[in-house]
């Protein structure tokens, strides 16, 4: 109904920082970043996707966003504790596509709308 109505579609990747090429380089937030090399992988690839869509149509306002160091069994593993609950980071996901703009068209997100690196 919205796109119908005027506004531009919006096209919103879930990735996670660990796709981010400089964060592998630098350790970003995660000390020196290795291990999950496929998953890592994919999320970069994920990365690349969203540039090209953001770039081939100009009329959508395509993002990649990070929900967070979410409270799953993969975020929690080897007995951390991550930070945000499902519903926490579900409840910043929908805040922020709801505010996307085309300023925001061809960025990787934080879930607070911060961006990141590649």
């Amino acid at each position: 109904e919205s796109v119908r109505g005027g506004e531009k579609a919006r096209v919103v990747m879930i990735n996670s920082q660990m796709g981010s090429l400089r964060d592998a380089y630098t350790g970003g937030n995660q000390g020196k970043a290795g291990g999950s090399t496929c998953y890592r992988v994919s999320k970069a690839a994920n990365n690349m996707i969203m540039r090209c869509l953001a770039i081939e149509h100009p009329e959508w306002i395509v993002v990649s966003q990070s929900p967070g160091w979410v409270d799953t069994q993969m975020g929690s593993s080897h007995g951390r504790k991550p930070p945000l609950s499902p519903a926490e980071s579900v409840h910043f996901l929908l805040k922020n596509i709801a505010r996307y703009n085309e300023t925001d068209s061809g960025k990787f997100l934080d879930h607070t709308g911060s961006v990141l690196p590649f």
